[in-house]
């Protein structure tokens, strides 16, 4: 008996650590070889992304990614001059989707293109304004630009940056000016490039440590399957951090987001780039208060949010831009839910994307105060 424990006990380190691999493998594989799109989990159960095309060809797109699909259809269309569409996932999202539904670009797309106008959507999920701007000057280098239409939300004048993992295919693009926006935002796209590879002589940058690590990666996403699901490992991490932080602070929709002082100065500066570069440019610019759900109490500070409007309705007159409110134009009854953001199971209201019927009172409002300014 003594005989048979012995090694046992000589090889208990080694068999608990095969016993933990083959645990751990049998984990991974049986609850994360789903891919999960981890771009749009913001989104929530109940709304979808959608992308508008023409003719089958896009003409909108999650930040560049799509650009030169579009540019060739826009080449294909007569090159015509283009209604730039700039926003976050309001743009590009639909709640409660069902077959054959479209969102607000698309439906503008089809209404202008009998008029000569071609429309052009890129959207980016918790868009800056420094996202805005870059999107902007982006487009701006490769079609004829005569308008240029973006929402302003409070919500997103927290965020700070430009969502980098947006533009992998900007490839070695810059902004051409000297204004302090454009050069923290070309850095930023520099860092981008140095991590992608995305510049030539990236690798001669490159230690010894880190090509090993890039040889090493690219063999075991070959040959050992689990590695592949780190993405889905790590979202789902971060996914249940995120929930786990909102069940213990309680917070969900409907919890009041404040304005933080210096991300928000930050974003107004970034517009205030974008609407001048506009003006010195001859493009005409239409900024929009968007849609807000009102059957609840909205998730802002209400004086903050009036002082927001205001101080945007000043701006864009500063730089003799249209501005309009619609944050009333799409009812309440075309809003729905996100499913849950904490552990609770509770359903969460949606403030920010509303359904198929919204979408028509979308295009519609904007359509009547695009051809107003075109004209």
């Amino acid at each position: 008996m003594r005989s048979t424990v012995k090694p046992l006990l000589k090889y208990k380190g080694i068999i608990e650590l095969v016993i933990s691999f083959i645990l751990a493998f049998s984990i991974i594989v049986a609850y994360f070889h789903e891919t999960t799109n981890f771009e749009n989990l913001a989104l929530g159960v109940y709304t979808r992304a959608y992308y508008g095309k023409i003719n089958n060809v896009p003409m909108h797109s999650m930040g560049l990614r799509k650009k030169e699909e579009i540019l060739k259809g826009n080449k294909e269309r007569g090159a015509k001059d283009v209604v730039l569409l700039i926003g976050n996932s309001q743009t590009h999202s639909i709640n409660q989707y069902k077959e054959g539904d479209v969102t607000f670009p698309e439906l503008l797309a089809d209404s202008l293109d009998k008029k000569s106008i071609d429309i052009i959507a890129s959207s980016v999920p918790n868009a800056t304004m420094e996202d805005f701007y870059l999107l902007y000057q982006s487009w701006k280098k490769d079609v004829n630009i005569k308008m240029v239409v973006f929402p302003i939300f409070l919500d997103d004048t927290r965020e700070e940056g430009i969502q980098q993992g947006f533009y992998n295919d900007i490839k070695s693009f810059r902004i051409a000016d000297s204004n302090a926006i454009a050069k923290k935002i070309n850095g930023e796209l520099e860092k981008m490039e140095k991590v992608t590879g995305t510049n030539d002589l990236a690798a001669l940058n490159q230690t010894f440590q880190e090509i090993t690590e890039s040889k090493l990666d690219n063999y075991l996403n070959t040959h050992f399957n689990p590695w592949f699901y780190r993405p889905n490992i790590r979202g789902e991490f971060f996914s249940n951090l995120y929930k786990l932080r909102n069940t213990v602070l309680g917070i969900d929709a409907k919890t009041k987001r404040g304005i933080i002082k210096d991300i928000y100065e930050e974003n107004i500066k970034a517009l205030k780039m974008l609407l001048d570069d506009c003006r010195k440019s001859n493009i005409k610019v239409l900024v929009y208060i968007p849609p807000l759900r009102n059957d609840y109490e909205i998730p802002y500070y209400r004086n903050e949010y009036i002082t927001f409007k205001k101080q945007m309705g000043e701006i864009t007159k500063e730089y003799n831009a249209g501005f309009i409110n619609i944050e009333n134009c799409v009812p309440n009854k075309y809003w729905g839910f996100k499913g849950t953001r904490t552990f609770k199971g509770l359903l969460d209201i949606d403030f920010m994307h509303f359904q198929y019927p919204g979408h028509i009172i979308m295009a519609d409002t904007l359509q009547t105060e695009i051809e107003k300014m075109i004209k």
